[in-house]
This record gives C-alpha cells, structure tokens and sequence, in this order.
C-alpha cells in the first residue's frame, strides 16, 4: 500500500515537473516568436522606407539623366515579394544609383539630393541593425525548437525553423573562405 502511495506521488512529481518544463519552453518560444516579429515588422518599416527614399531621389535626378536602372523600382511595390526579395532588389538598385552618380559627371547633387542619400544611408544603417537583431532572434528560436523535447512540442504547435538574412560582413566572409580554400 504504501508503495502504491510513493509511486502515485513520484508520478504526480513527474508530470508536474513536465508540465513546468514545457511551460516554460512554451513561453521562451513565444517570447522569442514575438522578438522575430518585432524585427520582421522593423525590416518591413525600415524597406518601406528605403524605397521612399529612392523613389524620391528618382523624381530629383529624372530631369539630368535617363535613369533606366530605376525603372523597377515601381515594379517591387506592385510585386507580391517577401521582405527578403524586396531588400535583394532594393540593394540592387541602390548599388547602380550610386555607382552611376559616382561615374556620370552630368548629375551634380543639390542640398535635397544630398540630404536623401544621407537618409538612405541612415536608413541603410538602420536596416542592418534591425537584421542583425532579427538575426540573433532567429537563432535563438532556432536553438530552442532543435533539441528533442523542443522538436515534439513544436511539430505539435506548428512552429518551423526560420530563415536568416544575409548581411554584407557574411557575404564578404564567405568569399574569404572561399579564397583561402584555392
């Protein structure tokens, strides 16, 4: 009899025990699905904003060159991309912005235009910030739903591992490696 009682209250222990770990991973998901949202939302902001600041840096320097590398830029508000797509696209079009103010000497910058690189800049500054915060969310989500307990629990819940963006510093990483590996 007595056993019968000692095996009831090492179950209840147990299932208690259980039942506050899992809470508790519940919980640190949660925080940490809410903390990738946060930057998800921030990126997104943050595109919007970098697009503004081309669009009007387009409209200023229409009249002294036919900038024909910025006629997508309309075309990445009307397109259904994810906010991956839209920062490849918008680096892309930056990158031939500047790369044709720097070699054409027909465009000379006023005040305004200067002041809208700036804010590009500034925005540019920002955005990788707020990637780097993402970044640093999703590995932390992503640690907590790979262990065994964790995988259960998040096939259950429907949680799945995110993916990352790739900021310069990685990029210009991986083409060391690979110089280093010839």
């Amino acid at each position: 009899m007595i056993f019968i009682i000692i095996g009831i209250i090492c179950a209840l222990i147990i299932i208690s025990v259980t039942t506050l770990i899992i809470k508790s991973f519940i919980k640190k998901i949660n925080i940490s699905t809410i903390k990738v949202n946060e930057g998800v939302k921030n990126i997104e902001f943050l595109l919007e904003k970098k697009t503004e600041i081309l669009t009007k840096i387009k409209e200023k320097l229409k009249d002294d060159l036919d900038i024909s590398i910025m006629e997508n830029l309309p075309k990445i508000k009307g397109k259904s991309l994810d906010s991956f797509e839209i920062d490849a696209e918008l680096e892309i079009l930056e990158k031939e912005l500047k790369e044709t103010i720097e070699y054409n000497k027909k465009i000379v910058l006023d005040d305004e235009t200067n002041a809208l690189l700036n804010s590009l800049e500034k925005a540019n500054i920002d955005l990788k910030a707020t990637k780097n915060y993402y970044n640093d969310n999703c590995e932390i989500y992503n640690a907590l739903i790979d262990n065994f307990l964790a995988k259960i629990i998040a096939k259950i819940k429907g949680y799945s591992p995110l993916d990352f963006y790739e900021t310069k510093q990685e990029e210009e990483f991986e083409i060391l490696k690979k110089k280093n590996k010839e």
